[in-house]
């Protein structure tokens, strides 16, 4: 029962995500259309499918500050920005101008980290390292045998 739950609830929640992903797709879409000629919104489009299959985020940003030469134009960044991978988001969000945006727009601190843990790492002081004591044994290798002293 517990299985059924989870599988339908895993079901439920790639519904929602398809859900979301076609009205990006769709807004974008309309935004483009009002923005962009046929032959820029094709060559947009075309780029965007490149990313997808090859996974080359210079590529996608080269073709993009090509069509969007203008400040409206450029308000497009941010919905481009939703169809790149969380792993590019950093390189994309610095190279990408958001400042000549006709509408700029600010990115919050944390839309540029990885979507991952922080790795917490401790270094220990001199004083914190473990000596040995004087009733610690030590090993010793003589002739090819471990020997404790």
């Amino acid at each position: 029962m517990a299985l059924d739950a989870s599988a339908l609830e895993q079901k439920l929640q790639l519904q929602q995500h398809q859900q979301r992903r076609q009205k990006l797709l769709h807004d974008f879409y309309h935004r483009t259309k009002m923005l962009l000629i046929d032959a820029d919104r094709s060559y947009i489009f075309g780029a965007l499918k490149d990313y997808q299959m090859y996974r080359q985020i210079e590529r996608l940003i080269t073709a993009v500050r090509t069509v969007l030469d203008t400040p409206a134009k450029l308000d497009l960044l941010k919905d481009i920005r939703s169809f790149v991978l969380a792993t590019h988001l950093p390189y994309y969000d610095r190279h990408v101008p958001y400042h000549n945006m006709a509408h700029p727009w600010q990115l919050s601190s944390q839309a540029t980290m990885p979507r991952t843990k922080p790795k917490v790492y401790v270094i220990a002081s001199p004083q914190q390292t473990p000596q040995p004591t004087p009733k610690t044994s030590r090993r010793k290798i003589i002739n090819g045998e471990c020997c404790f002293t």
